[in-house]
């Protein structure tokens, strides 16, 4: 049996969840996939958007919620990212 689903942006995926409720300025809308884990951005520009945390990231960057944003910063998702696992052949 094949099943089908219709996903038009992240916000309909079961794997959408958040960066956390103490995230400074609020949390972000993340992508939970297991196959989503994977360094695209550098520390440099995380510590430039959330100077905040400098220093407090060390270790397990390239598991860092960070990497798998997929809002804008505002609350908008818009479509899906190219990056997103289910895009190259991942399991729902």
């Amino acid at each position: 049996m094949q099943i089908t689903v219709i996903i038009d942006n992240c916000r309909q995926c079961r794997h959408v969840g958040h960066s956390g409720s103490f995230t400074v300025r609020g949390p972000r809308d993340i992508c939970g996939h297991p196959d989503a884990s994977k360094k695209r951005r550098s520390k440099s520009n995380f510590y430039k958007m959330y100077p905040e945390y400098r220093g407090d990231v060390t270790s397990q960057w390239s598991h860092h919620w960070y990497h798998r944003i997929v809002d804008n910063g505002k609350g908008k998702v818009k479509g899906i990212p190219d990056w997103c696992p289910l895009k190259h052949g991942a399991g729902y």
